[in-house]
Formats: C-alpha cells, structure tokens, sequence
C-alpha cells in the first residue's frame, strides 16, 4: 500500500473480484491522504502524484 498506491488501485479495480468492504477503501484513504501534503516524510513529487491518481481511481470509481 506505501510503495505503490497505483498498484493497489489497480489490482482492487482489475481482479473481477468483489470490492473490499468500505472500510478498508477508507483506511487507504486515511494512509494516503497525509501523504500527499508532507513533504518531509514523502519528498518525491512523483510519489505524491501516485497517490493522488490512485486516491481519483478509487473515487471516480464511487468506491470512497
């Protein structure tokens, strides 16, 4: 979940399997939000924005 939000997205999205119940999309959410504006712990620009398109998958998708 840390490394590659991208990747989760993409498997929770793409396994045709049912969607985890709502609250473990929100403790994803709760984890990754912090994330996008702290700088310190996470300075990689590339990394913040990995978050902020899993974060948009997960709700275009309407699962958050």
């Amino acid at each position: 979940m840390d490394a590659q939000p991208e990747l989760v997205v993409q498997c929770i999205t793409d396994s045709g399997a049912d969607m985890p119940p709502d609250e473990t999309l929100l403790k994803l959410r709760e984890a990754w939000i912090p994330r996008l504006t702290d700088l310190e712990s996470d300075p990689n620009p590339q990394a913040r924005a990995a978050i902020g398109r899993a974060l948009g998958q997960l709700k275009h998708k309407g699962e958050l």
